[in-house]
């Protein structure tokens, strides 16, 4: 059986779902938000991918957002924080939009074919810490 190999890049920032753009009109603030947030994606994968070439063949994509935690949300008291995130943890953004926005990223710049490679592929969406900013953790795994 061949050995997984598996990459692992965390980005900064909040993450930015996926948004549409049909060109008939000037982009929307989200449109170009979500493309900052790509680019923002592309150069850590860059800067930490190397010189190596583009992988071939099926992947998985584990993938973990983790959301700022709003100003407006409670900042004491276990009990009014732990009922905030649950409320408000099922509500936007879209956690399949996220992952497509990262996934399109990442496909970008390490996948020889593009984002059809992905076979596998696992989300979850969370906040942060209080008082800290968004990230997201990326898992690629080379299956064959």
């Amino acid at each position: 059986m061949p050995e997984l190999v598996e990459y692992r890049f965390v980005v900064q920032g909040n993450p930015v779902p996926w948004t549409v753009w049909t060109r008939k009109s000037e982009p929307p603030s989200a449109f170009l938000e979500m493309q900052a947030w790509q680019q923002q994606i592309m150069a850590q994968v860059r800067h930490q991918w190397g010189a190596r070439p583009r992988i071939r063949g099926q992947v998985a994509l584990e993938v973990d957002f983790y959301l700022r935690w709003p100003k407006t949300a409670p900042q004491r008291h276990a009990g009014a924080i732990a009922r905030w995130r649950d409320e408000h943890l099922a509500m936007k953004p879209d956690g399949t939009n996220l992952f497509k926005a990262c996934e399109d990223a990442v496909a970008a710049v390490l996948f020889e074919t593009g984002d059809q490679q992905v076979v596998q592929s696992r989300m979850s969406k969370g906040f942060a810490g209080l008082r800290q900013e968004g990230y997201t953790e990326i898992v690629v795994k080379v299956l064959g």
